[in-house]
């Protein structure tokens, strides 16, 4: 869901961070005779108090960085250590079935081997295409991925999905965009549980 950010939420965010100073925004600009256009008006125990525009720009960004990471948390999918667990466990394991299924078909990868035990998926394609690590980690209640791609990366579970805040992209599309090259044919990693774009039960 896009979120927008109205004038009036960043001028609501604006003059909280105010009022922890203990000051209040007019809503026009008081004219002063030596700097009329560089300094506005503002209350301090109804004491006429100045400050500079640059301080109200700095203000003003820092409202609205505050604003986006307060609507990134709310986003955020809050987990209980049980949750965590059981969205963890069917993750890596519709993850192993399907890395099963592609290492069967692959013969022109003799050597590759999948495994998974005590939360650790290993997927080995052999010395030409290196080894992938899929784990979880439970005190970070986060999966952590080491390709020999594009190398380690921590995911998040945000919503239905397990996404890297980096990019913003889940694991399931960064494993759809990088083995189908290994395995030479299609993947459907997006098919898998947890992927954001798998069948809901009807």
């Amino acid at each position: 869901m896009l979120t927008v950010i109205t004038r009036s939420d960043i001028v609501l965010r604006l003059s909280r961070n105010l009022s922890l100073r203990g000051l209040s925004v007019k809503k026009r600009l008081v004219p002063f005779p030596s700097r009329p256009s560089s300094y506005i008006a503002g209350y301090v125990n109804h004491n006429l108090t100045r400050f500079p525009k640059s301080d109200l720009r700095t203000l003003l960004q820092l409202s609205v960085k505050s604003f986006s990471t307060n609507i990134e948390t709310r986003n955020e999918t809050e987990l209980s250590s049980v949750q965590y667990e059981k969205i963890c466990e069917e993750t890596l394991d519709s993850l192993t079935e399907h890395f099963e299924e592609l290492v069967e078909a692959a013969t022109h990868l003799p050597d590759a081997d999948v495994s998974y035990g005590d939360g650790v998926l290993t997927v080995k394609f052999g010395e030409l295409h290196g080894t992938y690590v899929i784990n979880r980690q439970t005190p970070n209640k986060q999966i952590w991925l080491s390709s020999p791609i594009s190398g380690p990366k921590r995911y998040d579970f945000i919503k239905t999905q397990w996404i890297y805040k980096h990019d913003g992209k889940s694991l399931h599309e960064l494993l759809d965009s990088e083995i189908p090259e290994i395995v030479k044919c299609e993947t459907c990693f997006d098919t898998c549980s947890f992927s954001g774009k798998e069948k809901q039960p009807v």
